[in-house]
């Protein structure tokens, strides 16, 4: 369950920071691995019908830093529709990831 809540931190928070920062990415990022395990583990969670995004945003407001609760929200509500499409389609966890610019 804190990996589910991690991969939505990490969709959050630095999916928007390495897609500003990086024109592109020739290597994978730090966060690319931590993305793949993530996105599978987001698949198994999906599959016992947890409820993800309320999960998601139960982790901005209990576990994000004061200043990173907003952006958190925020992040998770514009990405969200995407991200659900491509699990529930069963796209390949490297490109749900690159998609975001984790990979």
């Amino acid at each position: 369950m804190k990996a589910i809540l991690l991969f939505a931190l990490v969709l959050c928070v630095a999916s928007a920071y390495v897609a500003r920062v990086a024109d592109d990415v020739n290597d994978k990022s730090p966060f690319c691995e931590v993305c793949l395990d993530l996105v599978k583990e987001m698949k198994d969670a999906l599959k016992q019908g947890k409820q993800l995004k309320e999960i998601a945003h139960k982790f901005c407001s209990e576990k994000m830093p004061d200043h990173l609760k907003a952006v958190c929200h925020i992040e998770v509500d514009i990405y969200w529709k995407k991200i659900m499409e491509m699990i529930e389609k069963n796209v390949d966890a490297e490109k749900i990831c690159q998609t975001f610019h984790l990979c």
